[in-house]
């Protein structure tokens, strides 16, 4: 897990987060979730649907100039 504090915002949380890391699953766990839950069943885009074309990789952003000298 890399970002365990991503959008937390309450020390509570952030603490359940951090608990998260001493879950360890063997890969019969994963396996058995894996079949109880398929990834085509759960995965899907990460913006509302429709809503793609609205997230920065669609943005018109102008290339960064450089206003250091070499």
């Amino acid at each position: 897990m890399d970002d365990l504090g991503e959008g937390t915002t309450k020390i509570e949380n952030l603490d359940q987060n951090l608990g998260a890391l001493g879950v360890k699953l063997s890969e019969e766990d994963m396996r058995k979730i894996s079949d109880a839950v398929p990834e085509d069943d759960i995965a899907s885009s990460r913006y509302y649907n429709g809503m793609d074309s609205l997230s920065w990789k669609f943005a018109n952003t102008p290339p960064k100039v450089s206003t250091v000298s070499t």
